[in-house]
């Protein structure tokens, strides 16, 4: 694992470690196993929350996006692309969101946090 760069982006380091742990056994059976380990960390980080404990929160949080940089690489999906088309697809919404307030001679700088969501769940609907 040493040899490992360690200035490698944070998802792409995460898969190495996990490709090389994979090559010797220590891997996860079903992908079921690591969804339940994503819920786990999930359940500790709002332990943490709820003690309001910063580095158990970053602490936590990182276990959950290891877990899940786990799932990606176990089926077989690269997490730096699906985190980019996760990006895309959300700035898409946004816009589209800004425009139909705007349609409606709103800015979505002034509107409430009820109305964004009822037009993100608009918007979400007709994808």
């Amino acid at each position: 694992l040493t040899k490992i760069p360690v200035n490698l982006p944070a998802l792409t380091r995460s898969d190495k470690i996990q490709k090389k742990l994979a090559q010797v056994g220590f891997d996860w059976n079903t992908s079921f196993e690591i969804i339940n380990k994503i819920y786990e960390e999930i359940d500790e980080f709002i332990d943490e929350e709820e003690k309001d404990n910063d580095a158990g929160k970053l602490d936590e949080l990182g276990d959950i996006l290891f877990s899940v940089v786990n799932l990606a690489r176990y089926t077989g999906v690269d997490p730096e692309m699906a985190l980019r088309s996760s990006n895309r697809k959300f700035v898409r919404r946004i816009i589209q969101m800004e425009h139909l307030f705007a349609s409606s001679g709103k800015d979505i700088e002034n509107v409430s946090k009820k109305e964004l969501n009822l037009k993100w769940d608009q918007i979400k609907r007709r994808q």
